[in-house]
């Protein structure tokens, strides 16, 4: 998980207190360490700030945390539910994944998409917008802002497959969706966006995300040729679709390989006393 102290050398750095924190990703823990000052000025203070307008609605509050792949969402998830269990009880934050929105496998076997004047199976392409259900992700957002109770469907990084109605959603507090897709601006994607009260967006250069994707793929057991193959094929091409058509955010942070910072301050919605004057960048 990335740390930053903005304006501070590198040896202030190293002495700068951290806390680790342990995170349940894909089913498996991982101890992350977070610098004290990245968590009283960008964590806790935008947790309070989520809280303070949850507290002052019925029901959910529904939050949009977007970017590419490989730019830490998921971490940043994960953090904020620990950091809501450990600061503050009154606080409840539940992330649910977009992943599982992805086709079933028979369906991406079976679908074929064009892509550089080939016809190819769209499993090949499995990651990319065509490869998401879009029309139960907008019934979703839609049964999840209108306060419905239902379950929400999970990827399996075992099974490589979707799981229907597996995680029971929360009827009040937080709720972070996580996804690469969210703040696309394509036809209809675009439709997602006045579903959520507040929308934050990762940024992450591109070297970066391909070495944490590659990483990825060789814990998934692929060889580091086929990794290297499907990257440049398939998470490349996303990576600068998701960059270069987006729509405007609420918040924008910006992570790097050991550091994650407030980019921009937080607009409408939010309490923008809540964020100090230090961490604001413009």
């Amino acid at each position: 998980m990335p740390t930053h102290l903005h304006g501070r050398n590198q040896h202030d750095r190293d002495q700068e207190p951290e806390r680790t924190f342990v995170l349940t990703l894909d089913g498996q823990q991982w101890e992350v360490n977070i610098s004290q000052q990245e968590l009283e000025t960008v964590h806790l203070p935008l947790l309070r700030a989520m809280a303070q307008q949850a507290a002052a609605q019925a029901g959910r509050y529904v939050v949009f945390l977007a970017g590419p792949p490989g730019s830490g969402k998921t971490s940043l998830g994960a953090l904020w539910e620990t950091l809501a269990r450990q600061f503050d009880r009154n606080i409840s934050v539940q992330t649910l994944p977009m992943d599982g929105f992805h086709y079933p496998n028979t369906i991406l076997d079976a679908r074929t998409i064009v892509r550089n004047g080939e016809t190819i199976p769209l499993q090949k392409v499995k990651g990319s917008p065509e490869s998401f259900d879009l029309d139960r992700i907008i019934s979703a957002l839609r049964d999840l802002h209108a306060g419905r109770e239902f379950a929400w469907p999970r990827y399996d990084r075992q099974l490589h497959d979707v799981v229907t109605d597996a995680i029971p959603v929360n009827s009040t507090g937080i709720v972070i969706v996580e996804g690469n897709y969210l703040l696309l601006d394509e036809p209809r994607w675009r439709t997602l966006k006045p579903l959520a009260a507040l929308r934050i967006f990762v940024e992450c250069e591109e070297a970066l995300v391909r070495e944490r994707l590659l990483a990825r793929m060789l814990r998934g057991g692929r060889t580091p040729e086929a990794a290297v193959r499907h990257y440049e094929f398939n998470d490349r091409p996303n990576y600068y679709r998701i960059m270069q058509h987006r729509l405007e955010s609420d918040v924008v942070l910006q992570a790097d390989k050991e550091h994650i910072w407030l980019k921009h301050p937080v607009s409408s919605g939010i309490a923008l006393s809540l964020i100090p004057e230090d961490s604001q960048q413009s």
